[in-house]
């Protein structure tokens, strides 16, 4: 039951906030690149990472209609080169390494030939992994080496999301240098190719620091991706990528109102006010 309120009231504070942001959001629509954060793509209709393969489907309609789905390699050759990017760029990303990503989510994307990057915990590959966060008993299949190398084959690219997935910043810096260090390595050697991207588990401003960022650049990493809403622009961080997270509630209305900018407010999540926010919501709601 508070699943069902919590999922209702995400959905109209999306609506209402992003209704009133819209006209903003389009004045202000320029050159970024809006890299998108997915997770699970299956049948689950409770789980709040998943999102159904009839709703992937038409969520990636959508961008071939609208958008150029680019490599995330070609965005950072771009901020740090200056090439041309097509217009409209958007980046597509999974966290995690979910299995049902690998059976539902890439024959669509090879369908429609867009690229996509997925990260992936090495700690955890084949491993039955419970939850994203903690918070839900949620639990499925992660990818195999063998699947994970075939993802490499059909042309996807393959970035590190740590080890053992912990929240980077709950741990000792030590701890984070080999968290970030290490699954690299691992990655390299399954893989036989080098590794440009991370990602920051859960990726929340209050999920990772200064330390995991230099951890990252000192480990040998071109980018690294949080999910802290936003667009990326020329000049930004690399380090410190923003993304759009889609989730189960996030009918199709509200993906558009994603990709027109118009829930990028939701940034503010990551400041003191809306972590304190968030706690009390999920006091609340259960989660």
């Amino acid at each position: 039951m508070k699943f069902g309120l919590r999922v209702v009231f995400k959905f109209v504070v999306k609506l209402l906030i992003g209704t009133l942001w819209l006209p903003i959001a389009l004045y202000r629509r320029g050159d970024g690149v809006r890299i998108l954060c997915y997770h699970r793509v299956n049948e689950v209709p409770w789980s709040r990472l998943t999102v159904s393969t009839a709703a992937f489907q038409r969520q990636l309609a959508y961008l071939a209609r609208h958008h150029s789905v680019v490599p995330l390699q070609a965005v950072v050759d771009a901020f740090q080169n200056g090439h041309v990017l097509p217009r409209r760029p958007v980046v597509i990303t999974f966290d995690d390494g979910y299995r049902d990503a690998w059976l539902n989510a890439v024959p669509l994307l090879r369908e429609f030939r867009f690229p996509a990057t997925f990260f992936v915990a090495t700690g955890l590959v084949g491993a039955t992994h419970v939850g994203g966060t903690g918070r839900e008993s949620c639990a499925d299949e992660l990818m195999t080496w063998d699947e994970i190398r075939e993802l490499q084959s059909a042309g996807f690219e393959v970035g590190s999301h740590t080890v053992g997935h912990p929240i980077l910043s709950s741990v000792p810096s030590r701890t984070q240098q080999r968290e970030i260090e290490e699954s690299r390595v691992v990655l390299h050697q399954m893989l036989g190719r080098r590794v440009e991207a991370f990602s920051y588990p859960s990726g929340s401003s209050g999920d990772f620091g200064e330390t995991a960022v230099a951890s990252v650049i000192a480990a040998g990493y071109r980018c690294a991706c949080t999910t802290i809403d936003g667009l990326n622009c020329r000049g930004g961080n690399l380090f410190r990528l923003r993304r759009s997270n889609v989730l189960n509630e996030d009918t199709m209305l509200l993906f558009r109102y994603t990709m027109f900018g118009a829930l990028d407010w939701m940034s503010v999540k990551d400041s003191v006010v809306g972590r304190t926010c968030q706690r009390w919501f999920r006091i609340v709601f259960g989660y």
